[in-house]
């Protein structure tokens, strides 16, 4: 986020009251989405929809917001990241609009800002789904408005740090290996090349991606490569017991992976939102690697083991899930 700048808005006055109960404390989260094909001539007036956490306005015009566009986000080559540039005051095209107004600071309570840019995209796909793209064709800014004193802020797209990740190995043994697994998937039979090209596809997509959209990705990037045919986890737990010498029913228990697959369901059957550890996210990976490299016939690096072992790692804790007391 960047610093405050004062900016004089109306959004302000849509504030539902009984949001906050200490409003000197508080902020709204704004999330403004361009309506496209649509004229002034259609706006009647302007259109308000409440929901529990959110108030949604449809209108028509011109917007004073403070854009970050200007924010350059640089990555030296030992990883540290640094921000140059500066927010600055402007307005929108006319257009139509749909606005998601959200309490983010509540109370003196601040929310993770990943979780709500979330909720705006789910509040903006429930007009898209039935009124179509151009309903919220594009998300023009992100803004942060502080009750106290009308002060606001831009959001930035969150920079994905590269010291929370180790150093790259690129010694020639290392190179190599790499080398033959590439060679050795690209001599696959089309079927099981494509599944594995697939499901490493759903791989990068979750390295490039954050909380519950990680894990999603890299849970469908474990499906696509050890789960053909099925909806059974057993063969995960086989590759997996082939990759320790043990067998499937101790990989089961050591592993977790029907926890895991838990988890997976109760996101995707039961629309359960909940942080995700970026410990878990590495597990997660760690799994997947040694599952490819027993599908290509290699001898595992047993890099989910190595999580396995250290101290911090509780995949109960982890998965969220309630452990019984007796």
């Amino acid at each position: 986020m960047s610093e405050p700048q004062k900016l004089e808005t109306t959004i302000i006055d849509f504030v539902p009251q009984d949001w906050f109960k200490q409003p000197e404390n508080s902020s709204i989260w704004i999330s403004a989405f361009r309506i496209l094909r649509v004229d002034k001539k259609d706006f009647a007036r302007i259109t308000v929809h409440d929901y529990k956490d959110a108030r949604i306005l449809i209108l028509y015009g011109v917007l004073d917001y403070l854009d970050s566009g200007e924010i350059q986000v640089g990555i030296a080559q030992n990883g540290m990241l640094s921000f140059t540039g500066q927010p600055k005051l402007t307005k929108t095209p006319e257009s139509g609009w749909l606005i998601v107004v959200q309490p983010f600071q509540k109370d003196g309570v601040k929310p993770n800002e990943y979780t709500i840019r979330v909720a705006a995209g789910s509040y903006a796909s429930v007009y898209t789904a039935i009124n179509g793209r151009n309903m919220a064709f594009e998300l023009v800014f992100e803004n942060t408005i502080f009750l106290a004193n009308r002060n606001i802020s831009a959001s930035t797209d969150s920079a994905i740090n590269p010291l929370s990740f180790p150093k790259p190995d690129i010694s020639n043994d290392q190179l190599d290996f790499i080398h033959n697994v590439g060679k050795i998937i690209e001599g696959l039979d089309e079927n099981k090349k494509q599944r594995i090209r697939v499901s490493l596809h759903w791989f990068n997509e979750g390295m490039n991606s954050k909380g519950l959209d990680e894990f999603i990705k890299h849970w469908i990037a474990l499906e696509t490569l050890g789960m053909p045919d099925t909806t059974n986890i057993k063969p995960l737990n086989e590759s997996l017991a082939n990759a320790y010498g043990i067998s499937v029913p101790e990989a089961s228990i050591k592993f977790g992976i029907g926890k895991i697959f838990g988890l997976r369901s109760r996101v995707v059957h039961n629309g359960e939102d909940i942080p995700i550890h970026s410990l878990l996210s590495e597990y997660l990976k760690s799994i997947y690697v040694d599952i490819l490299l027993d599908q290509l016939g290699l001898k595992s690096q047993q890099r989910a083991g190595k999580i396995i072992d250290s101290p911090e790692f509780d995949l109960e804790k982890l998965l969220h899930i309630q452990k019984s007391t007796p």
